[in-house]
């Protein structure tokens, strides 16, 4: 009986013994890592671009003015436009120019009180920008452009008779800056015409640049 209990107590003390070694190992805590790559973010500042809002644009033209049957002569005049959007804006325009009948006075066949008459017209137009894009000059340099197309219709003035005018036209908008603009215009003023005896419908084309201002 003694022999039993002296092996159950060597048998619960080797077991003890042998458990206090696990429990008394308590690991290390390991280093904190360093980063290999420091992150390094600069927030760059945001420069919030100016838009312009000015929707209104003066444009003086000189240009050329052809009368049916009557040659071509100098014409100038102002132009006043209000862009209604990016697409369309409408335009009122003045233009001097005159007419004279000196072919005609050369056969002995004078048509007017004096060999130049003057001529002045306005109209209101409606205009389509149908290619907006940019035009570049050289290398690296480009500047906002608009082709556009227009309708309108008016009055013109000629020889002391006022006529009822139709006219429509093409023109190539470019600006250099945001307030300035270079124009070209090509258009066809329509009336009826009665200055050689007999009325018909005339076709008189003009071409002319412009150079305008927004505000």
């Amino acid at each position: 009986m003694k022999g039993s209990m002296a092996m159950l107590a060597s048998l619960m003390l080797t077991s003890l013994v042998a458990t206090v070694p696990a429990y008394a190992q308590v690991p290390e805590p390991r280093e904190r890592q360093e980063p290999v790559i420091e992150p390094a973010l600069e927030r760059p500042e945001v420069v919030i671009p100016r838009i312009d809002t000015e929707n209104f644009e003066i444009n003086a033209f000189v240009g050329l003015l052809s009368i049916e049957d009557f040659g071509t002569q100098p014409v100038y005049g102002l132009r006043a436009a209000y862009h209604l959007s990016e697409n369309f804006f409408l335009e009122a325009s003045f233009g001097l120019s005159n007419i004279q009948d000196s072919s005609y006075r050369r056969l002995g066949i004078p048509l007017f009180e004096s060999e130049t008459e003057d001529v002045a017209y306005y109209n209101l137009s409606l205009a389509y920008n149908i290619f907006p894009g940019e035009v570049f000059v050289g290398r690296g340099r480009a500047y906002t452009s608009a082709i556009f197309l227009m309708i309108g219709a008016g009055n013109i003035r000629i020889v002391d008779e006022d006529e009822f005018t139709y006219s429509v036209g093409l023109g190539l908008r470019v600006l250099p800056r945001d307030w300035l603009s270079l124009r070209m215009d090509l258009r066809n003023h329509m009336f009826d015409s009665d200055l050689l005896g007999q009325s018909k419908l005339t076709h008189n084309p003009e071409l002319s640049l412009g150079l305008g201002v927004y505000f």
